[in-house]
């Protein structure tokens, strides 16, 4: 359900920007929504990965709108994702048929192609931003990745400590 509703996302987001008042592309987006998440409770044990952790992260602490948390950070996250680890790059490499990307059967390509299409949307939604533009100061990025991993050090600290440095 969740690569069906990535696909439905990447097909009525536009549709939606070109026509925000179509009824049938908000039902389609809010299904969609649904669709990702809509069995949470169910199936999922534990957070909802890095790109949440990010986005509460910069949420409430520097006023940036969930939705904007993830278009700065989701497309990043994916291509870090891919390079991490190769179980990681296949679970990721299997959205690329639903949002219209030729599977090349190199998972971290296909992995990082994804990544790519979600920040090429992002763009073509008029929706990029930085954390310049949200007035988050650089002197923030230790404390952003620290509440994003609850680290203070360590490879992980360090590769989302480069990924958030992506968003100014």
């Amino acid at each position: 359900m969740a690569m069906f509703a990535a696909g439905e996302l990447f097909k009525y987001l536009p549709k939606y920007k070109a026509n925000p008042k179509d009824e049938d592309t908000i039902t389609r987006l809010q299904l969609a929504a649904f669709a990702s998440l809509g069995f949470l409770a169910l199936n999922v044990k534990g957070g909802l990965g890095l790109s949440h952790a990010l986005g509460y992260a910069l949420g409430s602490p520097y006023q940036i709108p969930h939705g904007i948390t993830s278009c700065l950070t989701l497309g990043h996250v994916v291509k870090l994702k891919a390079e991490s680890s190769d179980e990681d790059a296949a679970q990721l490499a299997r959205v690329a048929p639903f949002i219209g990307i030729s599977k090349s059967n190199d998972d971290k390509k296909d992995a990082t192609a994804v990544g790519d299409a979600i920040l090429d949307l992002v763009k073509s939604l008029d929706l990029k931003t930085t954390l310049t533009e949200k007035g988050v100061g650089k002197d923030q990025v230790p404390v952003i990745t620290k509440t994003a991993t609850r680290q203070e050090s360590g490879p992980l600290y360090d590769k989302v400590k480069q990924l958030v440095e992506k968003l100014y």
